[in-house]
């Protein structure tokens, strides 16, 4: 079970009480987990800018994954939010395809949203989009 911290990179307050939770819940199942993981492209930069340039417009302008959660073999990429809406469904299935698009040999990947509440519209229409929902009770 992945260790249950106080602060996870790159996400903020309420995200990590959902977060911590949820492997309260799922963590026995999960083997691996990376945080923030970059993934998008960087913009075209001027020839011969100096590394630092490209660091910083990586680090701007790249999308980063919350969380990713390596369950029997397979990936699932998690966007952590309190309230589970259309822009966290639009981010999970983003990154996503930009994960496989980085690293092509990898297993199965699975977009997921993990929330304490979610839109009634998106808890409908996620499953359609092979986008799993994860409802955790952080008042429990």
């Amino acid at each position: 079970m992945p260790e249950i911290m106080n602060k996870y990179p790159h996400m903020a307050p309420l995200d990590t009480v959902v977060w911590s939770e949820w492997l309260r819940q799922h963590g026995a199942q999960v083997s691996r987990v990376w945080y923030d993981v970059k993934v998008g492209a960087v913009p075209s930069l001027p020839p011969h800018s100096p590394a630092y340039v490209y660091d910083m417009a990586e680090g701007i302008s790249t999308k980063r994954i919350d969380a990713i959660a390596e369950i029997e073999g397979e990936l699932w990429v998690c966007e952590v939010k309190p309230f589970g809406n259309a822009a966290g469904m639009g981010q999970a299935l983003l990154y996503g395809i930009l994960l496989q698009e980085k690293y092509h040999d990898l297993p199965v990947i699975h977009p997921a949203i993990v929330c304490a509440e979610v839109d009634v519209d998106v808890a409908a229409v996620a499953p359609e989009l092979g986008i799993a929902i994860f409802v955790t009770d952080i008042n429990a």
